[in-house]
């Protein structure tokens, strides 16, 4: 993901049905410069420069999601990006962006089946 922006953005994602993991994978990140809040939840807000949003979701392979119950597959999450004047996580802007800024990404499954397919295989020597 990439994210160009001269001002502070704070991030919105959130879903009915998922968890976030965002940062250090599999442990709540320490929020020493109220930059993360909700880590392991399912309303996540980063905030900060661009390139620290975009650093913080894209780390160690990108966000990590969780069904709260089951698989993923058929779910949804909403990205909104806000630009702020200063470093917030104030969940009452998230509706404040520009909708342009927002963004439902669906889950859907691969079409991979299992299927045997029989044949001739000729092999080079």
């Amino acid at each position: 993901m990439s994210l160009n922006s001269d001002a502070a953005v704070l991030a919105c994602i959130s879903s009915p049905s998922l968890r976030f993991d965002a940062g250090a994978q599999n442990a709540v990140d320490t929020n020493v410069l109220d930059a993360i809040t909700g880590d392991f939840t399912n309303d996540l807000r980063i905030t900060g420069t661009s390139a620290y949003v975009a650093q913080t979701i894209n780390t160690l392979n990108g966000l990590k999601v969780f069904s709260n119950s089951g698989s993923v597959v058929n779910k949804f999450l909403q990205l909104r990006f806000v630009a702020v004047s200063e470093p917030t996580t104030n969940e009452k802007l998230c509706g404040a962006g520009n909708p342009s800024n927002n963004r439902i990404i669906n889950l859907n499954p691969f079409d991979v089946g299992l299927d045997m397919k029989k044949g001739d295989v000729r092999l080079a020597k």
